[in-house]
């Protein structure tokens, strides 16, 4: 979908989350990635300080794994308890007392579900649900492909599509995609059913309309 980011609009039981998570099969089967890296780091492409530490260590015999299509998906469901240290990731005190290191050390970060999607798809279904202030903490994601966390200077830039998945019905009764949020979603895809919708940009089969 040249690289954007997509927005599946729908009502209930239209299969918004069973098609994203089929959108796995037209990935590669395998890819390499370092071995032991939490965010799966492209072999000649690292991004994380572990990862570059092991390459500029090893070399040529940098150990790598193979990660199957069928891992390269993540999901979460936007719930009010939702926070940004599980979706981008927090400082983790305990981390830093074992390894004896600094909170400016960035080996005491504990990644979260986005960053560990790296180079994969990643789903949050229900995005209106989301507060707005994790909605914000996206931006920087789905602009500029970085990860921020706790002021970190992180330039990390991650290789992840995101589908995201709302019920127009919800905009008003539950809650709604903040504007900067919704400028940073390059294509939403609104599967009307043959009986409902028109107007500017949709028709009865469908429609494919980008922001």
């Amino acid at each position: 979908m040249s690289k954007h980011n997509i927005l599946l609009l729908g009502l209930r039981g239209q299969a918004k989350t069973r098609m994203a998570r089929q959108m796995t099969d037209l990935l590669d089967e395998y890819i390499p990635f370092v071995a032991g890296s939490e965010i799966n780091d492209d072999p000649l492409n690292p991004i994380s300080k572990y990862a570059m530490d092991m390459i500029a260590e090893k070399g040529d015999d940098t150990p790598i794994e193979w990660l199957h299509r069928s891992q390269r998906y993540g999901e979460k469901l936007a719930t009010p308890d939702v926070s940004v240290a599980d979706l981008i990731g927090d400082i983790d005190p305990i981390k830093a007392a074992n390894l004896k290191l600094s909170f400016a050390d960035e080996r005491v970060l504990h990644y979260g579900i986005i960053p560990r999607s790296n180079r994969s798809i990643f789903v949050i279904n229900e995005l209106p649900d989301l507060q707005a202030r994790i909605q914000v903490s996206l931006f920087n994601i789905l602009e500029e492909g970085d990860i921020q966390i706790r002021g970190f200077k992180l330039r990390m830039p991650l290789d992840i599509l995101f589908i995201f998945t709302a019920n127009p019905e919800d905009y008003t009764n539950r809650g709604s995609i903040v504007t900067p949020l919704k400028d940073r979603i390059q294509t939403d895809i609104n599967p009307l059913s043959p009986n409902t919708g028109t107007g500017p940009g949709y028709h009865r089969a469908g429609s494919f309309r980008s922001w």
